[in-house]
């Protein structure tokens, strides 16, 4: 019987799947379960669309499209403003223009140009005796009636005054100090400093004879008239001029 057991062959059933899968798992390999995960996941490198980004996107560096050049091209350099302008444009002394004359303006030269004749006097007799004329004197000097013809290029002057005693010629420059010789003072030479006063042709006695009072003559135009107004000390007169028609 021992050997008739020993003879038989020890049979064994085979495993079935699922024992065998049960008993002899399978074993994954780490190097060969990393290689397909290493071949689907590319190592990082530019992609295409990191490609697109960086060719859309060109390096740093100035743009003519930035804030502070746009704000710097806007921007003018520093220099003279509008109102300097306007401060040194009204250094200048205005051009005396027709409208000028007509309107009086207060603020600009005053176009004195044209022939003018005497129309009327205020108180020039007695500026006359105050200024030391005698009586004879006046009576001639009352009886006339000059025409003026007043030439003004720009700053310069020259007056001609026609009577029937004769003409006398008075030539000067706004600014500029010249000699004047004149009846009312006597036929004796002054020093007159000429200067615009507003729309006001100043001429004021600044060295003569007698140099106790102030004088002047102020020359303007009033309601289309040429006004002259002569002062000595506290007393002074009107000369009231029409324009002649040419």
């Amino acid at each position: 019987m021992a050997e008739a057991e020993a003879s038989e062959p020890v049979t064994s059933e085979p495993p079935t799947e699922g024992e065998a899968k049960t008993e002899e798992p399978t074993v994954t390999d780490p190097l060969s379960s990393s290689e397909p995960e290493a071949a689907s996941d590319p190592q990082p490198g530019p992609t295409g669309t990191e490609n697109t980004t960086a060719a859309s996107d060109p390096q740093p560096g100035p743009t003519t499209t930035s804030t502070e050049d746009t704000a710097a091209a806007s921007e003018p350099l520093p220099g003279p403003t509008g109102d300097e302008h306007t401060a040194a444009a009204s250094d200048t002394p205005p051009v005396p223009t027709a409208e000028n004359a007509a309107a009086g303006n207060a603020d600009s030269p005053a176009d004195l140009a044209g022939t003018w004749h005497l129309a009327r006097n205020e108180h020039f007799d007695e500026f006359l005796k105050a200024s030391g004329i005698g009586f004879m004197k006046r009576k001639v000097i009352t009886a006339l009636h000059p025409t003026i013809e007043i030439k003004q290029e720009g700053e310069v002057f020259t007056f001609t005054s026609k009577t029937p005693m004769g003409n006398r010629v008075t030539s000067f420059t706004v600014g500029v100090e010249y000699p004047e010789t004149n009846p009312l003072w006597g036929d004796k030479e002054h020093r007159v400093m000429p200067e615009w006063q507003g729309a006001k042709l100043v001429q004021k006695v600044v060295h003569g004879p007698d140099d106790k009072l102030d004088r002047s003559f102020e020359r303007e135009i009033v309601d289309g008239e040429l006004v002259i107004t002569m002062r000595r000390g506290d007393k002074s007169c009107k000369r009231i001029f029409k324009k002649k028609d040419v």
